[in-house]
């Protein structure tokens, strides 16, 4: 099993952060030397707008065929994506399902837990209402992004 995408928690835990939602933590990270998907990563973590979302080991997230209801962000932990080709393992950083839920695509993989994973969740629905009422600037940039990320030749009609 390979690893595809996680961030190196390490500079989090060396700078103190392990806790977003403190003023102090959060004052840390603009005298860290952060890259923008580390501070990404933190926004999204500390953010009150998303819900947290907890997954014990081996708990399946989603299989294979479901429509995401949410996309997750993967906070800590790792999880298994796999499919007929193999797994792969996925872990802090990551956002799984965002793409095809806007674009109202099942899941093409079984997505499990292979620990405790604590994510944050993106409500799919309110993500479509977000990008559907964009100006046609940032809607086509959600749109290309999102058929390149699932290699689509059409776009998803909402997004047209």
């Amino acid at each position: 099993m390979g690893k595809n995408f996680s961030l190196e928690m390490g500079k989090f835990h060396q700078h103190g952060m392990l806790d977003p939602s403190n003023h102090q933590v959060a004052q840390k990270i603009d005298e860290s030397n952060l890259t923008s998907s580390e501070r990404l990563f933190f926004k999204l973590w500390s953010s009150k707008l998303l819900t947290d979302g907890h997954f014990t080991k081996d708990q399946v997230i989603i299989a294979r065929g479901q429509k995401f209801t949410h996309a997750y962000i993967i906070i800590s932990g790792n999880i298994s994506q796999s499919d007929q080709m193999g797994s792969t393992e996925i872990g802090p950083g990551a956002v799984i399902g965002l793409a095809e839920g806007i674009a109202d695509m099942p899941s093409s993989y079984d997505i499990v837990a292979n620990n405790t994973v604590n994510t944050k969740l993106i409500n799919i629905e309110k993500a479509v209402k977000e990008v559907t009422s964009l100006n046609s600037g940032l809607k086509g940039i959600c749109r290309s992004t999102i058929m390149r990320i699932l290699n689509l030749k059409v776009a998803p009609p909402h997004l047209k």
